[in-house]
């Protein structure tokens, strides 16, 4: 198995890429990831919440289920971008305590329901709009 320690950032939008997001980019020690505007499918791997330090961009993809509340744990996620997937059900509230979020996009999804319990430190953009329950 190939191991990539020094790799920081991994960028593959727009390359109309297929298939599920592999779960082992969570072992990696990503600063970025970025895998917009492809047409991956399935669901949001958990082991995402495994990364130390990173921007995630899932946005512009076919990408189904809820978000993973191991994003939430993650604590270096600055900014989360999920827009315009089909996810459904709840944004899990730890999301809402990352301590060093700035950005945060979920809007035009299929149907997410929101908490508002959210204790934001540092966020500047939090999307939701565009949002529309099928």
């Amino acid at each position: 198995m190939i191991t990539l320690k020094s790799l920081k950032m991994l960028a593959m939008d727009d390359n109309d890429l297929t298939g599920t997001i592999p779960t082992i980019f969570g072992r990696l020690s990503l600063n970025i990831l970025s895998l917009a505007n492809n047409r991956l499918t399935g669901t949001i791997p958990s082991e995402l919440g495994n990364l130390k330090g990173v921007n995630l961009y899932l946005n512009g993809n076919e990408l189904r289920g809820t978000i993973p509340s191991e994003l939430g744990k993650s604590r270096r996620i600055e900014f989360l971008v999920l827009n315009n997937n089909q996810l459904t059900g709840t944004i899990p509230s730890d999301i809402g305590r990352l301590p060093i979020l700035q950005m945060c996009e979920f809007s035009q999804h299929i149907c997410i329901y929101v908490y508002v319990q959210f204790q934001f430190r540092s966020l500047f953009e939090f999307f939701l709009c565009f949002m529309s329950c099928l």
